[in-house]
C-alpha cells in the first residue's frame, strides 16, 4: 500500500534481589509503594506481567527489570526536557547549547545505582520488579562522577597543549582522549540538572564544562587546521579520530543518521554525512559498517552537528549496544562549503516542527504498567525516508491493549492511521508487524509518528475522509489530550503508554 509519508544506571552496588514464592510482595501493592517510597525522597520504577506465555520465570523478571529501570530513565528523559526549555526562556538563551547537549543526553539514558527486586508469584503466575534509588544517593553519586570526569579531561587537555609543538599526533591523541569524557560529563549533568534545578548553574558547573569544551575545540581545530574543507574532509577526521581510540572494529557497528542539536531531525546534509562517513568508516578506520535498523549489532555510532557562527561542528560518539562509551570525534565543515555546494542542514519545515515537539514535551506520560516497543525497518530513532522508499511499522506490548496511530503531517495536519487496534493477550511480548506500507512522496520535512497504548479502546476522533484516509480535524493539542486520557477516570482502572518516532523525509 502506498502512501503519502505526510499520512504516515552501573554503580558499585546494584542490588538484587529475586524472589519466588505463593504470594506476591508487599511492594506489589501501589498504596504501600506510594507510602514506603515516597516521591520527594525516592525515584521508582515498577512493572508486572500475568506470565501468559508460559516464559521462563527468570526470564521474565529479567524483562520487567528493565521496563522498570527504563521507567526511571524516561521520568529524567522527561523532566530534562520540559526543565531545559523552560530554562533557557528564563535565562534568556544563555544556557541554550548547555542545555541542547544535556537533553541530547537524556535521550541515551543509562542509570547507576539502582536497586532492584524482583518476585515471581508461582501461583498466581505473575512476575514484578521495583526498580527504586533515593534521589539523594543518585544526586551524591553523579556529583562524584562530574568532578572526577572532569578533573580527568583536563588533565588530558593539559597534556595535549605540552606535546603541541613537539608531537602534533599525541596532542591530538590527549584531546581526542579529553573529548572522549565529554558525553560522560553532560550524562552526569543531565541526572543532576533533573534531580537538582535550583542553582543549576553551579550544580552543573557551567562555567567549567564550558572552559573545557573551549579548550577541546581549540586543539581539536588546531589538529585539522587547513584541512577539513570539505565534507569528506571532515568525516575523514572523524573516522580517523574514532580509529585512534578504538583500532579496527570488526564487530557490526550500526552507523545511526547524523541529526541536528538535540532535536533528533535530520536534512540532506545527514544524509550526505551518512554516505561519505560510512566509506571512511571501512577505509580509514576499519570498521565493519551495518545498515541502520540492524537490531543484532554490537555497536552503533551517532552523531549531531551543531551551528557554531560560521561553521558546522560534526560529533560523532560510538557507544557499545549496552550505552557504554567507546569513542568520540569532532570536525569542522565550513558553512560556505554548504552553500556552494546547495546542501541544507535543516528540513523545510523546521521552524514549525520544532513547535510541535514542544507541545508533545507538555505533561508526558512517563511510566505505568503497560509498555510498548515501536520501530521501522530502519529502526526507530534518527530516520530518514528518501522519496520512493518503502516504510513499515513493527510493535510489541507487554500485555493486552489497544493502539492508537496518528501521524502528524510536514503541513501540520494529522491523519489517524489505525485506532483501538487491539492487540491480544496471546500476542503480548511478541513482535506484531503492521499490516499497512507506506512510501515516501513529497512534500518533504520532519513528521512525527505517536501511537498511544491502552488497556481500554480509545474514545473517537473526530476526523474527515479523503482520499482513503482519515484526517483529524482536531487542533494537535487536543489530539495529544484525548489521546493521552486526560479525562475523569477511576484510579487504578487503565494503563496508559506512548511512544513517538521522528522522521525526517528527502528528495531523491
Amino acid at each position: 500500500m502506498n502512501l503519502n509519508f505526510r499520512l504516515l544506571f552501573c554503580f558499585a552496588f546494584v542490588i538484587t534481589c529475586t524472589i519466588l514464592s505463593a504470594q506476591p510482595p508487599s511492594w506489589a501493592d501501589a498504596s504501600y509503594r506510594k507510602l514506603k517510597f515516597g516521591e520527594r525522597e525516592y525515584i521508582v520504577g515498577y512493572a508486572s506481567e500475568v506470565n501468559t506465555q508460559k516464559e521462563n520465570p527468570a526470564e521474565l523478571l529479567k524483562r520487567l527489570e528493565n521496563y522498570a529501570k527504563g521507567q526511571i530513565a524516561e521520568y529524567i528523559q522527561v523532566t530534562v526536557r520540559s526543565e531545559a526549555l523552560l530554562s533557557v526562556d528564563e535565562s534568556n538563551n544563555r544556557f541554550e547549547q548547555t542545555f541542547s547537549s544535556i537533553k541530547h543526553s537524556a535521550s541515551n539514558m543509562v542509570l547507576s545505582g539502582l536497586k532492584t527486586e524482583t518476585h515471581y508469584d508461582q501461583k498466581g503466575k505473575t512476575g514484578y520488579s521495583l526498580v527504586y534509588t533515593k534521589r539523594s544517593d543518585l544526586l551524591s553519586y553523579y556529583q562524584n562522577d562530574l568532578n572526577a570526569k572532569l578533573a580527568e579531561s583536563e588533565r588530558r587537555i593539559a597534556l595535549s597543549r605540552s606535546a603541541q609543538s613537539s608531537n602534533a599526533e599525541q596532542a591530538y591523541s590527549h584531546a581526542l582522549e579529553a573529548l572522549a569524557l565529554i558525553p560522560e560529563i553532560e550524562h552526569a549533568q543531565t541526572i543532576i540538572f533533573a534531580l537538582k534545578r535550583s542553582e543549576f548553574e553551579q550544580d552543573i558547573q557551567f562555567d567549567r564544562v564550558s572552559k573545557l569544551k573551549t579548550s577541546i575545540d581549540e586543539a581539536m581545530r588546531n589538529a585539522q587546521k587547513g584541512s577539513a574543507n570539505t565534507l569528506d574532509d571532515a568525516c575523514f577526521f572523524l573516522a580517523q579520530g574514532l580509529k585512534i581510540k578504538t583500532g579496527a572494529i570488526k564487530s557490526p557497528v550500526v552507523l545511526s543518521n547524523f541529526t541536528y542539536q538535540d532535536t533528533r531531525v535530520g536534512s540532506e546534509l545527514s544524509n550526505r554525512i551518512h554516505r561519505s562517513l560510512e566509506s571512511r568508516l571501512v577505509s580509514v578506520a576499519g570498521y565493519s559498517v551495518v545498515p541502520s535498523g540492524e537490531r543484532t549489532a554490537d555497536h552503533i555510532l551517532t552523531g549531531t552537528y551543531w551551528k557554531e557562527a560560521n561553521e558546522i561542528k560534526l560529533i560523532a560518539t560510538l557507544r557499545e549496544t549496552s550505552g557504554k562509551i567507546l569513542a568520540s570525534a569532532e570536525a569542522i565543515l565550513p558553512i560556505s562549503w554548504l552553500e556552494a555546494n546547495s546542501i541544507g542542514y535543516l528540513p523545510e519545515n523546521f521552524e514549525n516542527a520544532y513547535s510541535r515537539m514542544k507541545v508533545f514535551q507538555t505533561n508526558e506520560i512517563v511510566k505505568g504498567d503497560l509498555n510498548i516497543e515501536v520501530w521501522t525497518n530502519k529502526g526507530d530513532d534518527n530516520l530518514i525516508f528518501v522519496e520512493g522508499e518503502r516504510l513499515k511499522f513493527y510493535v510489541r506490548a507487554n500485555k493486552e491493549c489497544y493502539l492508537r496511530f496518528v501521524y502528524h503531517l510536514a503541513d501540520n495536519q494529522s491523519v489517524l492511521l489505525l485506532d483501538s487496534y487491539y492487540i491480544p493477550s496471546n500476542m503480548a511480548n511478541k513482535v506484531v508487524e503492521l499490516p499497512d506500507e507506506f512510501e515516501c512522496t513529497e512534500p518533504f520535512g520532519v513528521e512525527t509518528l505517536q501511537v498511544n497504548a491502552q488497556t481500554k479502546p480509545f474514545e473517537k476522533l473526530k476526523t474527515r475522509d479523503q482520499y482513503g484516509y482519515k484526517f483529524i480535524e482536531e487542533p494537535l493539542n487536543e489530539v495529544i489530550l484525548s489521546t493521552r486520557g486526560f479525562k475523569k477516570v477511576e484510579p487504578e482502572t487503565i494503563d496508559r503508554a506512548e511512544k513517538r518516532i521522528i522522521f525526517t523525509t528527502l528528495k531523491k
